[in-house]
Parts: structure tokens; sequence; C-alpha cells
């Protein structure tokens, strides 16, 4: 997942397959999940595609929180983002905390 920084990958191909299983699996009643039983994937297919749904939940923003074409991965997923991201959106603290480091061991 560190990739995803560094790549510009867009959120737009996570997005539309988190939708899509979300709708496969969860949403519609069933509906899709008697479908997706009806092109004969076996239990362990569709429990796979489950996994995926479940990584990505876990691993993306929700829709709402979504500001920016590439800020997308969830906080708390991965420690190295979450490190980046500071860096990115909040570097002007982590200057001041150096600066202050600084000051108090002169």
């Amino acid at each position: 997942m560190s990739l995803i920084l560094y790549r510009k990958l867009s959120r737009g191909p996570f997005m539309k397959l988190r939708a899509v299983l979300r709708n496969a699996l969860q949403g519609l009643e069933g509906t899709l999940l008697s479908e997706l039983k009806k092109i004969q994937l076996t239990e362990e297919e569709i429990s796979a595609l489950d996994q995926i749904f479940l990584l990505l939940q876990k691993a993306l923003k929700a829709d709402e929180e979504l500001l920016g074409e590439y800020d997308y991965v969830a906080e708390g997923y991965d420690a190295e983002i979450d490190e980046l991201r500071k860096i990115a959106y909040h570097s002007d603290e982590i200057l001041m905390q150096y600066q202050q480091e600084l000051v108090s061991k002169t």
C-alpha cells in the first residue's frame, strides 16, 4: 500500500471495485449474491470476494471522507502512509516541533 502515495494512483478504480463488491455481496437483499451462485462461483470464491471487499473497507476512507484524488487510504491502516501524509499536510507543525527541540538542546 505504501506505493500508493509514490505512484499517484487515482482512487477511482478502488472506489468502483468497493462499490461493486458491496452491491454484490451485501446489497440488494442478496439478489446479486444469488446470481453469483447461479454462475457457479464456489463458496470459497465468494468468500475470497468478501475478503477483498473487507480489505478495501479497511484500507480506504469512507466515501464522505474523500477530499482529494490521491488521499484515499484510511488513517491508521499503514503507519508509513500516515507519516508521509503528516509530512505532506502538516509539515509546518513538524518544523515547529523540530525548532523547539533545537531550542531546548541549546
